[in-house]
């Protein structure tokens, strides 16, 4: 018996560990994440506003299962990435899908993927709820960095100019290690949400991380919609012997293997819509967190040479350093500016990089004294608790060696 692409969803999210969401789980959520500037009249109002909210979403999801509050964001970018295609549709030929069903389970990767596993043209588009925390934590680390002081108070800026970072990444080490702290997380785990979750201090810090994180996530939905609106999955896909997974608890689900060509397509289509859905922001401003998508997946491939010592042989989709060239030899043809934009971003993550390097060498010499293992069999919470104790005693010898 085929199962519906909603029958698919639930299945995933009940062997993610999910649970039937209720309403009085939410008002402890909430107040967790409303921001501690607030004044206690603002958190009542947004408290109630964000129940209403929530009411709303408990009857609009697709399952009983769905988080109510990562359905809310997920169904917001693709309401926008939606709207972006139909505009683009007037000079484009896409085939919008008749039937698509989309949501999250947990995933142990920054995973996110479309199928039609009856070819029914009865679409599921599943995003890992993983993504959502390293896109926010990552966002997070680099508006710290960009974060500039403006003329008026009401007003924020950035600076993406590399002695402005190179003097924040010296004042800064906090945010060096909130970067390391994902960054390790990930890798040894699996799990972005192992890596200390954290509020910002200031509107301002809090505008510049919701631009990043905003152009982020919607360049991740945008590129599952591109394959439909490009109609990468009609026809016949790839039946070598050789199959591909993302890992679910013990279960394995296959993916679609499209060609590199169609990837591509694919990435630059979703950064075309992802910086039309952001409205009220220059082309630059809407582009940043684009980069950064795919500046997330070098890393990943990085980790995966660097730290982990595996061969990264990619099958299903290029090399990230690939994808990110294309699509920026792409856009920098419609507006040249952002030429300066990406080369910042190069240095801004490289730097970031060596930092981080630096501090896993030291922790794996640790760890080798102390327990005579490798940095990557440690408990991770043992090697959190490490970083953020002696990390900034770390990061200022690094300072020293490199100036």
């Amino acid at each position: 018996m085929m199962k519906s692409s909603i029958d698919r969803l639930k299945e995933y999210q009940i062997k993610s560990g999910y649970t039937p969401f209720q309403m009085d789980q939410i008002e402890h959520i909430i107040s967790r994440v409303l921001p501690s500037f607030l004044s206690s009249k603002e958190k009542e109002y947004y408290k109630n506003s964000m129940l209403e909210e929530f009411r709303n979403m408990l009857e609009q999801r697709p399952t009983e299962y769905q988080n109510p509050s990562t359905y809310s964001l997920l169904r917001g970018l693709f309401l926008r990435i939606e709207s972006s295609a139909i505009k683009l549709s007037k000079d484009n030929d896409f085939t919008f899908p008749q039937k698509l069903t989309y949501g999250t389970a947990s995933i142990q990767a920054f995973t996110a993927f479309v199928n039609d596993s009856n070819q029914s043209k009865d679409y599921l588009m599943l995003i890992s709820d993983e993504m959502f925390t390293f896109a926010n934590l990552l966002a997070k680390s680099i508006g710290n960095l960009t974060i500039s002081s403006s003329s008026t108070p009401e007003a924020w800026a950035y600076c993406f100019q590399e002695t402005h970072i190179a003097q924040a990444l010296r004042n800064n080490h906090d945010t060096v290690l909130r970067f390391a702290d994902l960054i390790l997380a990930y890798a040894i785990t699996n799990c972005a949400s192992q890596a200390q979750q954290y509020n910002l201090n200031s509107q301002e810090q809090i505008a510049i991380t919701n631009l990043i994180r905003d152009s982020f996530e919607l360049f991740v939905v945008g590129h599952e919609y591109s394959h439909l609106l490009l109609g990468h999955l009609q026809g016949d896909h790839d039946t070598s012997s050789e199959k591909h997974y993302v890992q679910l608890n013990d279960e394995k689900i296959e993916l679609i293997i499209t060609n590199w060509s169609q990837e591509v397509n694919a990435d630059i289509l979703a950064a075309h819509l992802a910086i039309i859905a952001q409205k009220g922001y220059d082309f630059a401003s809407a582009y940043v967190g684009v980069d950064y998508c795919l500046i997330a997946l070098i890393i990943l491939e990085r980790l995966e040479t660097h730290l982990k010592g595996n061969r990264i042989v990619p099958v299903t989709h290029p090399s990230a350093e690939i994808r990110r060239e294309m699509v920026f030899d792409e856009l920098v043809k419609i507006e040249p500016n952002i030429g300066g934009l990406y080369k910042s971003n190069t240095f801004i993550i490289d730097e970031l990089w060596n930092r981080c390097m630096y501090l896993v060498q030291q922790l794996n010499k640790m760890t080798d004294q102390l327990l005579h293992l490798p940095l990557t069999r440690v408990p991770y919470r043992f090697t959190q608790n490490i970083l953020y104790r002696i990390g900034d005693v770390m990061l200022t010898e690094y300072d020293k060696e490199h100036t």
